[in-house]
C-alpha cells in the first residue's frame, strides 16, 4: 500500500450560505470557485467517487454525513473500449460541489490513483472540509433541501444564481446522438437524424435482443449490466422518439431534476404504452413512466439519498435494504386503473415502484434489484424485463408474451385460490409438458394433490421448492440450465 498527501493545504476560509441566511463555515480543499445549487444530504458510509460521477447529482451540492471522507482515495479514471467508465459512473464529476466533515489528505487503498482533493482540482469542483455536517443534515430534515452557495476568502467572483427546479438537468446530461453498444464490447456513435432500422441490422450482426436506452443521465453500471445479460444496446437522448425504432425492450434511467421538466420524454413513453414491449424504468425513469401513465409527481423534503433505504414489496411481508439516490416521488393516489403501486418505503411510506395490471410494464426507484429476487436462476425471475423472459414462453413458435406476463403476476400472490389460477393458465397455453414450477415449501404438496388431479403421473410437470415466492418457468429451458437454490 502506498500513501501519499495531495498538494492542497487547506488554507483558504470557505463559507456555505444556505437560502434562509445560514451560514457554516470551513476549509476549501478542492478547486477553488464560488458556485451555488441545491443542498443535499447522503448518508453512505462510503462510495464518494461513484455518487460524485452519479449525473443524478447534478446541479447540486452534496453533503456527505458519514464524518471521514477521502481516506481510501480515487480510482483511475479509465474506461474500456466502447468508453464505459471502468471505475466510475459517468466520464466525469456531475456533482457542483461534495460539503464534509473531516476529509482525509492521506489515503490508502490498493486501486487509489490520486487522492479525492487532487481529483476535485482537476475537474474543477471545489470542495469543503470542516463542515459541522450533523447541524447541517438536520438543518435540511427539518427545513428540506433548499438552495445553497459556497463562497471563498478573497475570491470576489459570486456565483450564478441557481434555480434547482427550473431548470431541465436532464437535458444537460443526456447524450446528444445514439449510441449503440454491443455485448462483445463495441460502440458506435450516429447522428439522431441518420439512425434506423439499417444501421441497427448492420451493427447487431448476431440478432442479439434489442433493447432501447432511454438516457435521462443513465450511469454506466446500468450500460454494464445490460451488456453483461447478452443485449444489444441502443442509447438515445432523452428526447428522441425512440418509437420509430425496432426494439425489443425499453429501458428508462436514471436522471437528476424535476420529472415535470421532461414532457416530451412523457409523450414519447406514452406512446409506447399503447403496444406490448416490455418497458423498465428506474429512479427518473420510474418517475416518467408514472407521468405517462397518468400519475403526478411531487418533491419529497428532503429525498432519498442512502445505501440503506429499507423498502417492502406490497402485498407481502418481504423488506428490502437498497440504494437510491431521488429527490421526487410518485403520487400513488394518482395512479389510474391500470397501474398499481409496487413497493412502498418503509420509512415514510412513499411510493417505491409501480407496475401495470396486464401489460409488462414495471419500475422502481432504487438502483439495486433485491438479491432474493435473483434466487431462483441466475438471473431475475420475478422482474425478469420480457425480453429475457420471452425466451421461456417460447414453444416451437412465438407466442403472446401477455398472457405469461399475466401468469408471472398471478403467481406472486399466494392466496387460497393461486394454485387453481396457475394450474389453469398452464392447462389454458398447453404448456403442461417441460414446464418447470418453482414453489414455497407451504404450497408443494397442495400444487403436487392439483397436479395429479390435472394431468396425471407421467406428466414431464416438475416441481422444486424454495425460500422464494412462487414463480414459473416456461417451455424451451430445463432445470438443469439455471442455478436453482432448491430443497426437494
Amino acid at each position: 500500500m502506498t500513501q501519499q498527501i495531495d498538494a492542497m493545504q487547506m488554507n483558504r476560509k470557505a463559507t456555505l450560505i444556505l437560502d434562509d441566511g445560514t451560514r457554516f463555515e470551513g476549509r476549501s480543499f478542492g478547486y477553488e470557485r464560488p458556485v451555488a445549487g441545491e443542498v443535499v444530504f447522503n448518508t453512505a458510509m462510503t462510495g464518494y467517487p461513484e455518487s460524485l460521477t452519479d449525473p443524478s447529482y447534478a446541479g447540486q451540492l452534496m453533503v456527505l454525513t458519514y464524518p471521514l471522507v477521502g481516506n481510501y482515495g480515487v480510482p483511475p479514471r479509465s474506461f474500456a473500449p466502447n468508453g464505459i467508465s471502468t471505475f466510475m459512473e459517468s466520464e466525469k464529476i456531475h456533482a457542483e460541489a461534495i460539503i464534509v466533515s473531516d476529509y482525509s489528505p492521506e489515503y490508502s487503498h490498493w486501486n487509489a490513483q490520486c487522492s479525492l482533493g487532487d481529483w476535485l482540482q482537476q475537474e474543477h469542483i471545489p470542495g469543503i472540509t470542516g463542515i459541522d455536517t450533523r447541524a447541517l443534515t438536520k438543518k435540511l430534515r427539518e427545513h428540506g433541501v433548499m438552495m445553497g452557495r459556497i463562497l471563498l476568502e478573497g475570491i470576489e467572483e459570486q456565483p450564478e444564481e441557481a434555480h434547482y427546479g427550473e431548470v431541465n438537468y436532464v437535458d444537460k446530461v443526456s447524450c446528444k446522438e445514439i449510441i449503440c453498444y454491443t455485448p462483445d464490447g463495441e460502440s458506435r456513435r450516429f447522428p439522431t437524424d441518420a439512425f434506423g432500422e439499417k444501421e441497427i441490422a448492420a451493427m447487431n450482426s448476431a440478432g442479439k435482443k434489442r433493447v432501447v436506452l432511454l438516457d435521462c443521465g443513465v450511469k454506466h453500471n446500468i450500460i454494464r449490466c445490460l451488456l453483461k445479460r447478452d443485449l444489444f444496446v441502443i442509447r438515445v437522448p432523452w428526447n428522441y422518439d425512440f418509437n420509430v425504432l425496432p426494439f425489443d425492450g425499453l429501458f428508462l434511467s436514471n436522471g437528476p431534476g424535476d420529472p415535470d421538466t421532461c414532457e416530451a420524454a412523457v409523450l414519447n413513453i406514452r406512446q409506447a404504452l399503447g403496444g406490448d414491449k416490455p418497458i423498465c424504468g428506474i429512479c427518473m425513469g420510474n418517475q416518467l413512466l408514472a407521468k405517462a401513465g397518468g400519475a403526478t409527481i411531487y418533491k419529497l423534503k428532503y429525498g432519498h439519498r442512502s445505501h440503506n433505504q429499507p423498502v417492502r414489496m406490497v402485498g407481502t411481508e418481504k423488506c428490502f435494504i437498497t440504494s437510491q439516490n431521488h429527490g421526487y416521488a410518485v403520487d400513488s393516489t394518482t395512479l389510474g386503473e391500470e397501474w398499481e403501486p409496487l413497493f412502498v418505503n418503509m420509512n415514510d411510506d412513499t411510493n417505491e415502484g409501480i407496475r401495470h395490471k396486464t401489460k409488462p410494464f414495471f419500475s422502481f426507484l432504487f438502483f439495486d434489484l433485491p438479491h432474493s429476487f435473483e434466487l431462483t436462476t441466475e438471473q431475475n425471475t420475478r422482474f425478469k424485463p420480457a425480453w429475457d423472459y420471452a425466451d421461456y414462453t417460447k414453444l416451437n413458435n412465438d407466442l403472446d408474451p401477455t398472457p405469461f406476463w399475466n401468469l408471472y403476476r398471478n403467481c406472486c400472490y399466494q392466496d387460497d385460490k393461486m394454485i387453481g389460477r396457475v394450474l389453469k393458465a398452464i392447462d389454458d397455453e398447453g404448456m403442461a409438458d417441460n414446464t418447470i414450477v418453482v414453489l414455497t415449501g407451504d404450497h408443494s404438496q397442495e400444487f403436487n394433490e392439483n397436479h395429479r388431479n390435472y394431468w396425471g403421473h407421467n406428466s414431464n410437470f416438475s416441481i422444486h421448492q424454495t425460500g422464494v415466492p412462487l414463480v414459473c418457468h416456461f417451455p424451451g429451458q430445463s432445470a438443469a440450465r439455471h442455478n436453482y437454490r432448491t430443497t426437494h
